[in-house]
């Protein structure tokens, strides 16, 4: 128990360096209590939050094959891979799906990527059309639970594009997949109040500053030596 200072209750006997509330015999106050309780708290306040349960970082690499002879002038002697993007519009939505009576779960979504390539012309880039990607993925049991949601977080990276025919780009493409189990949790935090307000700040009203606030600056430029006086 607390009794009303650190160094526990006063007894004559048992405790007599006690400052806190007298005690009587045959009362049982050790070990107190060293810092007072609490308040009880004047509000509890609710917020709410997404909780993570399960997570799981998933990296694939495959291989796109870019066929120039379309727009290629003469042999594609190099290439360079540039960006890989994905797509965010709403006619290439990304969609993750429970999969019915398992614990499977479909993610799809589409990218482009961005290369340069060199010919007898010199650099010239190419984009490549939508791409769409899905797959199936296995996750712990929970995820039946009708309360969890399944979140995809994609990253995408192109690792290497190499010239793998007379007018053919192969590109290598990294895919970074963050699946995660979460679900919206509400807590519940007790509350105690505001502090007091500060007191106002009193301003100045004196125009010029006070000599312990003034700024002594060195002066600036070289200074002058063995000048006639008057010349400086």
């Amino acid at each position: 128990n607390w009794w009303g200072a650190s160094s526990g209750p006063y007894h004559p006997v048992e405790n007599p360096g006690g400052t806190g509330n007298p005690v009587s015999d045959n009362i049982d106050f050790k070990p107190w209590k060293l810092v007072p309780p609490l308040p009880p708290p004047t509000g509890v306040n609710c917020i709410k939050a997404r909780k993570v349960f399960w997570g799981c970082k998933i990296t694939r690499v495959g291989e796109e094959l870019v066929d120039l002879s379309a727009i290629a002038t003469g042999g594609v002697v190099e290439t360079k891979c540039h960006r890989v993007e994905l797509i965010t519009a709403p006619e290439y939505p990304l969609t993750i799906k429970k999969i019915p009576g398992g614990n499977q779960v479909l993610v799809s979504f589409h990218f482009i990527y961005l290369l340069l390539f060199k010919d007898n012309s010199g650099w010239r880039t190419q984009t490549s059309p939508p791409i769409y990607y899905r797959e199936a993925f296995t996750l712990p049991p929970l995820v039946q639970d009708k309360h969890i949601d399944v979140t995809a977080d994609i990253h995408l990276e192109c690792l290497e594009c190499f010239v793998s025919g007379e007018q053919q780009v192969t590109c290598c493409l990294g895919k970074f997949i963050l699946l995660l189990l979460v679900s919206p949790v509400q807590l519940l935090i007790p509350a105690y109040g505001f502090p007091a307000e500060p007191d106002h700040c009193q301003q100045n009203e004196s125009k010029s500053p006070s000599p312990e606030l003034m700024i002594h600056r060195p002066p600036v430029g070289r200074p002058q030596r063995g000048l006639p006086p008057g010349w400086g």
